[in-house]
This record gives structure tokens, sequence and C-alpha cells, in this order.
């Protein structure tokens, strides 16, 4: 478990942009950890987690606009139960969670869930 930074850019709903965002990081060598989408009817927000932020900062910035934010990226068994148990102990701490969204594989792999929530070092210490 650790804190990451998370990219997140507002873009116009149209077809393509998710792919020409993608296609630039590609071209630069960044892996895309985690992904989430959320849309609105005109405008959406894309949220990544890349293996270099600094890196895809620089190549999206000339053309988007990037919002930093940090986030929690926990891994964790892929099988049933892991999240709900991430989510009791958090719940139980009283910590809201704002956001989450996950990277997903094979059941019985790891799997990495991104988590927004207010205190960082806090929902740490409750997941430690």
């Amino acid at each position: 478990m650790k804190i990451v930074k998370q990219l997140a850019i507002p873009t116009v709903n149209k077809p393509g942009t998710l792919s020409k965002i993608i296609d630039l990081l590609a071209g630069g060598e960044v892996n895309i950890i985690a992904l989430a989408i959320s849309e609105s009817v005109e405008r959406g927000i894309i949220r990544l987690v890349v293996s270099n932020p600094e890196l895809a900062i620089q190549i999206l910035s000339p053309e988007y606009e990037i919002r930093e934010a940090e986030v929690l990226q926990v891994e964790m068994p892929n099988r049933p139960g892991s999240l709900a148990s991430v989510t009791a102990k958090l719940s139980a701490a009283n910590i809201n969670i704002e956001y989450i969204y996950a990277s997903t594989g094979e059941q019985g792999d790891q799997t990495i869930v991104i988590i927004k929530v207010p205190d960082l070092k806090k929902a740490m210490d409750v997941l430690a």
C-alpha cells in the first residue's frame, strides 16, 4: 500500500479522445496502472495512475489540462471479500471513500485498487 499521484484530465466527451490520450502515453512508454472514466453528456474526466506521472504530465500538458491528486494505491488478492475487508475497515474508522476504482487481473492474482479519501495517512494506518 502506498500513496501515489493520480492524474485527472477533464475532456470533451467525443469519440477518439481516450484513444488519443492513451496513444500519447504509449508513445512515451508510460504504462497505465489503473484507469477510470466518469462522464456527463458533454464532459468527462479521465483518472489515471501511471508508471511515470511526471513524464505523463510532460507528454499530455501541451494539449490537456492535468489535475494532480494524491490517492491510496492498495494491492490485494483478487478474490471475493478482499475489497469488502478494506471498505469495512475504512467504514469502521469513519473514513469516507470519495471514489474508488481498480485494475483487475485474473481471479487469484493480485489487483490494484485506487482509493480517494480525505485523510490518506489515517487510511494507511487503518489498513496497515
